[in-house]
């Protein structure tokens, strides 16, 4: 596991992230000054010397991870997480019928990473912007891309309806998990419902697999609309119970309560193109209800 997550934090430097490490996890600057904590499908309990560190001696300003379901704070939530046997019977009834006409019109397979960086840049666009996102600007999305090209443990795959790149996914193995880490498609395919054809296949594929024992459906976006995860539930992911924690630098944690939030949820309607201002509305949201719960 180390290696592998070694492997990621090359990833995330060779995008422009930076990286540190505690005696829990690694972190990285998901935005500026705000580190998410991973790999991402491992729960955490990072001690007072640790939070002390990032804040104090690192400047962090916020802090995310995944806790156990039984630690103290944070928000009660869920992780999405597919097992074996998986097989189009572990899909909803819904969902299976949707995935056999998605196989019988898509074929789904590896992609190389440079053409996935040519043609899933599209798919990238149009899925931010169904989402009510900006998404990935070109530079970000070929540094993406060129960054995972040599890298062991990361792969893309992609679903193609009528010779067309309909939907793809970008993933990556961390010990006995294989991490879902992006996933996109174009919307005018939509109705041949590439996604299922593409999760269904990658995830079964995978799990057949020497070594991987589960599918991680990737963290849930502090903006992510609910359909997102009643997908993911549709096709097979169980919902494994993790507390979703926030926290912010001592010294601005007293400013994240309701009268701060409102003033965040009107700076979002006077500014909707501002994409930053949902993480920050998300992440100030998760503090104050996990302070409530604590």
């Amino acid at each position: 596991m180390n290696a592998e997550a070694a492997v990621f934090a090359e990833w995330l430097r060779r995008r422009g992230h930076r990286v540190l490490q505690t005696d829990s996890a690694w972190w990285y600057d998901a935005a500026p000054r705000a580190y998410l904590a991973f790999p991402y499908h491992e729960p955490i309990t990072p001690s007072a010397a640790e939070q002390r560190t990032l804040f104090r001696e690192e400047g962090a300003l916020a802090l995310r991870y995944t806790a156990p379901a039984a630690a103290g704070g944070g928000v009660l939530t869920h992780h999405r997480v597919a097992h074996a046997p998986y097989d189009l019977a572990t899909l909803s009834d819904k969902a299976q019928k949707h995935t056999r006409r998605a196989l019988a019109l898509s074929i789904v397979q590896p992609l190389d990473w440079a053409t996935h960086a040519e043609t899933g840049r599209r798919l990238a666009a149009e899925t931010a912007a169904r989402q009510g996102r900006r998404g990935l600007n070109q530079t970000v999305w070929e540094r993406l891309n060129q960054a995972a090209a040599d890298l062991p443990t990361f792969e893309a795959w992609g679903a193609f309806v009528k010779g067309e790149l309909a939907a793809s996914l970008v993933a990556c193995q961390m010990g006995d998990h294989c991490l879902i880490l992006y996933q996109q498609s174009r919307t005018d395919l939509l109705p041949q419902m590439p996604n299922n054809a593409l999760t269904f296949a990658f995830t079964r594929e995978v799990l057949g697999r020497a070594g991987v024992r589960a599918v991680h459906y990737g963290l849930a976006g502090l903006d992510a609309p609910p359909s997102l995860d009643d997908f993911k539930r549709r096709m097979g992911f169980d919902a494994l119970p993790v507390r979703e924690v926030i926290m912010f630098h001592p010294v601005l944690a007293p400013f994240a309560n309701r009268l701060s939030l409102a003033g965040i949820r009107l700076l979002r309607r006077v500014f909707p193109h501002l994409d930053a201002l949902g993480k920050v509305e998300g992440m100030a949201r998760g503090a104050i209800q996990g302070r409530l719960r604590d």
